[in-house]
C-alpha cells in the first residue's frame, strides 16, 4: 500500500516532466490511497491549474481508494472553495 499526495498526483500528469518515471509507483503496489484532505487539496490545486478533468481522469485510472462518503464530502470542499 501506498498513500498518494497531492505533488505526486500534480506530477503524474503528462504536462509533467517526470510523469512517466512517477507513473511507474502505484503500478508497483497492490493498493494506493489518499486521505480526504489531500484528495481535496489535489482538486482544488488542479482546478486552479486547469487540469482538473485531467486528475480526476488519473485518480479513477490508478484506482486511487478513498472512501465513497468522504468522496463528496471532499468535492463540495473543493467546489466551495473554487467559487
Amino acid at each position: 500500500m501506498i498513500a498518494i499526495a497531492t505533488s505526486a498526483l500534480m506530477a503524474l500528469l503528462p504536462a509533467e516532466s517526470q510523469a512517466d518515471q512517477i507513473a511507474a509507483i502505484p503500478k508497483a503496489e497492490d493498493q494506493v490511497v489518499i486521505s480526504p484532505g489531500t484528495l481535496a487539496e489535489a482538486l482544488i490545486v488542479a482546478e486552479r491549474r486547469g487540469v482538473a478533468g485531467e486528475l480526476t481522469l488519473l485518480i479513477d485510472g490508478i484506482g486511487i481508494q478513498v472512501d465513497s462518503f468522504a468522496v463528496e464530502e471532499v468535492n463540495a470542499v473543493a467546489r466551495a472553495y473554487s467559487a
